[in-house]
Order: structure tokens, then C-alpha cells, then sequence
């Protein structure tokens, strides 16, 4: 582990940008995103969690609009922010998003706001 990485007794990193949680999920062909955590803990309870959350927010969105929707994305992305309380970060390409009101999911393409 890095020495300028700062956790707490716990193994809580509070600075996000050194954190040694991180876990990487890819949608496609140089399509990824880097969630990045503020525990071990976080971490696994997003990756134990994702499958289950990607399948409840799709059925759920293809029963409101009544045509089947798969956006594991979105998905993902929902449950990052309701699992990670101590801040936010996603890493997209060589960018770093700190806010959810940096993003805008156009169908499966995220962008982020300048």
C-alpha cells in the first residue's frame, strides 16, 4: 500500500483520491467506469449488491414504460450514491467526476457536465 495513503484506524479513506478502493466496471468497448470507495466494506457490499440492483432498476423501468430498458449504468451508478456516504468519485477515461450533478446520462452515454 502507498505511504501517502492516509486510512483510519478502521481502514477508512477519507480522501478519495488516494483510495485503495477501487472497482472497476466495464459496460463495453472503452466503455468503463472506476468507482472509487471510502472503505473495503463499501466496496464489497456495491460488488455483492450489483447484479441484484441492476436487474430490480431495469424491471422496474421496463414495467413503468412498458418496453424492456437495460441501462446497468444507471443502475450502478444509483447504487454507488446509495451505498457510499462519505463522498463520491467515479473515474471515467482520464477524468474524474466528484459530484452526481456532474453527470448526465444520455441513454448509455455518460457525459459530464463542464
Amino acid at each position: 500500500m502507498d505511504s501517502n495513503i492516509q486510512l483510519t484506524r478502521n481502514g477508512v479513506a477519507y480522501d478519495f483520491k488516494v483510495s485503495p478502493y477501487k472497482h472497476n466496471v466495464v459496460y463495453g468497448k472503452d466503455d468503463s467506469l472506476e468507482f472509487v470507495f471510502s472503505s473495503n466494506l463499501n466496496m464489497t457490499k456495491f460488488i455483492d449488491k450489483m447484479e441484484k440492483n441492476r436487474s430490480d432498476i431495469n424491471e422496474s423501468l421496463s414495467k413503468r414504460f412498458g418496453f424492456n430498458i437495460f441501462n446497468d449504468k444507471l443502475s450502478d451508478i444509483k447504487l454507488y450514491v446509495k451505498i457510499e456516504k462519505r463522498g463520491f468519485l467515479i473515474n471515467k477515461d482520464k477524468e474524474s467526476i466528484e459530484w452526481l450533478s456532474n453527470i448526465i446520462l444520455d441513454g448509455n452515454n455518460l457525459i459530464i457536465k463542464s
